[in-house]
């Protein structure tokens, strides 16, 4: 079996990590809960296309999306420091 690709299970590990309130330490099993959670609700998802993967939504996702507007993508990518670094820009203005 393929494994779930990295940028599904990192945009719902995100919105896991925001929905419990941004909690310090948890990245391991925020992580492994969201490549769960995409595995439970598309056993499918590691076999497909990602274009197709991505363009599916699960309910989960369904859900979280209309509760919330997605972060972009490069946010994602940002660091920790990068993300601190960039609030205390914004603090500072």
């Amino acid at each position: 079996m393929k494994a779930v690709p990295e940028v599904l299970i990192r945009i719902r590990a995100y919105e896991i990590w925001e929905e419990r309130g941004r909690p310090t330490g948890f990245d391991k099993e925020h992580w492994a809960e969201a490549e769960q959670q995409l595995l439970d609700a598309a056993p499918d998802i590691a076999e497909r296309p990602l274009t197709e993967a991505v363009a599916g939504e699960t309910d989960a996702e369904s859900e979280t999306a209309e509760r919330q507007e997605r972060p972009a993508p490069e946010a994602l990518a940002r660091t920790g420091a990068e993300r601190r670094s960039e609030r205390g820009r914004a603090a500072a203005r």
